[in-house]
């Protein structure tokens, strides 16, 4: 579903703010009723760029914010992207960089459960579609994604595609080698059959 790209009503989003307790209500109540379809639609509605941007108001980003919370813990899968989505989003203001970044790093990148990590692989690919590769540079972001280059090769597969994107913007000769070093590993347990992953395969 993609929200009407062709809405440019500024009142209708000034007041979408107004309603946003009601909109508590209601992500509460399709949460006890475990009804991902609904919610993933208003997890559509709170990343829309339009609501971002006339969003200046802190205490309507500490709401969006603790929608995206619950969303990460939420069962299904589908509803915890659009929460990353959502944290990266918000990640834009100056007041939810630092917070939207330590969540990540300590719910996401550090758990011990590698579908719960492979999120960060979603996080990050939202991050570079918002903030240039030097601010992300700059910021320890890229450092923190060349982790992931050393996680199980189902995350590999996710790793790499992202790689691909920014990869003629890196300089630092440090993470060039990481990337060769284990490319060069994955093609030999590729043709030695240890690897079978149809994906990693093709980004390889």
């Amino acid at each position: 579903m993609e929200i009407n790209s062709q809405i440019d009503n500024e009142d209708f989003f000034l007041n979408f703010f107004s309603i946003l307790n009601k909109l508590e209500d209601l992500v509460n109540y399709y949460i006890s009723k475990n009804n991902w379809r609904i919610l993933k639609k208003i997890s559509y509605i709170l990343r829309y760029d339009k609501i971002h941007k006339l969003n200046v108001i802190d205490h309507h980003n500490r709401k969006i914010f603790n929608f995206a919370k619950k969303f990460i813990i939420n069962e299904c899968f589908e509803i915890r992207i659009e929460s990353v989505k959502l944290i990266a989003i918000l990640c834009r203001s100056k007041i939810y960089w630092d917070e939207g970044i330590k969540y990540i790093t300590l719910e996401i990148m550090k758990n011990k459960n590698y579908y719960i990590r492979r999120l960060y692989c979603t996080f990050f690919e939202e991050l570079i579609r918002i903030f240039s590769y030097k601010f992300l540079n700059e910021k320890g972001l890229i450092e923190e994604f060349m982790q992931l280059i050393n996680d199980n090769n189902q995350m590999k597969s996710s790793f790499f595609k992202i790689l691909n994107s920014i990869y003629p913007l890196i300089e630092d000769d440090k993470y060039k080698f990481k990337i060769f070093n284990k490319l060069e590993i994955l093609r030999k347990q590729i043709n030695e059959k240890e690897i079978i992953d149809y994906e990693l395969i093709k980004v390889i």
